[in-house]
This record gives C-alpha cells, structure tokens and sequence, in this order.
C-alpha cells in the first residue's frame, strides 16, 4: 500500500517547505514533493500549495532563481518515480491504459460529490467527513467549535500561521469532499 509511504514522504515535504526560508530546504522540500506526488497523485494538492507559500517568501525575500530550481526539483522528484513506473508497466502506452482504466474503475464505483453535486450530497459528504469520525454529534460539534475557536485566536495573533494552515489543508478538504468516497 502506498499510503503510509506517500503520507509520511508529503508530511516531510511540507514540514522542509514550511520549516523556513532557504534554498536547501526548499530545494530539497520540492524534490521529495515531487517524489510523494509519484506515489500517491493527491500529495500533489497537499505540496503544490505550500510550495507556492514557499517560493512566494522566497520572492519576498528578493530571491527568483529559487523559483526555477525548485520547480525542476519538484518535476525530477516525480520522474524519480514516473521512469521506473512506466518502464515496469511496460511503455507509455500500456501506463496510460492502466492508468485510465484505474481512473474509469474510480468514477464508476465510488460516489463522489464530483459526480452528483446535490445539496444533499453535499450534506451528506460534510456530515461524513467532519461528524462520522467523532462518533458522535455532540463530540464533533464540541470539537467543531475548539477549531473555531483556534482558529479566531490565530486570526487575531498569528495570521500568517492561519494562512499558512489554511493553505496547507484546505485545497486537501476541497479535493477529498470532490472526489473521494466520504464515508
């Protein structure tokens, strides 16, 4: 399973993106981005973000050519492991048939919020995913209002560490509720 190994590389990538500014942990940060998004596709909706925040401090900062490095670094992190996939699946052709076949099995089996965007889906995928896990209503709205409540306090104190989380974690929100199976 790909799983653990795409979590813990893309939790890596962010925590060397975010850890400050500097061309060797964004450098290095983007390549093992890269490397996360060649074992599991979605890493990228979690890296591609922060990475973005990242080269957009270092553009502050008054430093371009990170921009580009990065960028490639990123790209080469994904051959790494896009060049040993397709060679083991045997050419571009039969990849690309795996990997629509894949995608077509996807959409046609799993109830996605993409695929029938109703109201009440959309309920249905919000109480799913931010209620279900907690068991019990009263525990998520509970919890629920401690976020809010964290969230208002670093609104008032650090709002570049709110931008920073919501950066980090909404694009991931948005493309779960769209396209994964909530339950």
């Amino acid at each position: 399973m790909s799983d653990m190994p795409g979590l813990a590389l893309t939790m890596t990538a962010q925590a060397l993106l975010l850890g400050g500014v500097g061309p060797r942990r964004l450098l290095l940060g983007a390549l093992i981005g890269g490397v996360a998004t060649g074992i599991r596709v979605q890493a990228a909706v979690l890296v591609v973000p922060v990475l973005l925040v990242a080269l957009g401090e270092e553009r502050r900062r008054g430093v371009w050519s990170t921009g580009l490095k990065a960028t490639l670094a990123f790209g080469l992190g994904c051959l790494l492991w896009a060049i040993p996939l397709v060679v083991a699946t045997g050419g571009i052709k039969a990849y690309l048939a795996a990997l629509h076949s894949q995608a077509g099995e996807d959409f046609a089996w799993v109830d996605m919020l993409w695929s029938n965007p109703t109201p009440r889906h959309i309920a249905v995928a919000l109480r799913q995913t931010f209620v279900l896990p907690w068991a019990s209503a009263s525990l998520a709205s509970v919890v629920g209002w401690l976020a809010a409540a964290g969230a208002l306090v670093m609104l008032v104190r650090e709002r570049y560490a709110l931008w920073v989380l919501l950066v980090s974690s909404v694009p991931y929100v948005l493309f779960h509720l769209a396209f994964q199976e909530t339950i």
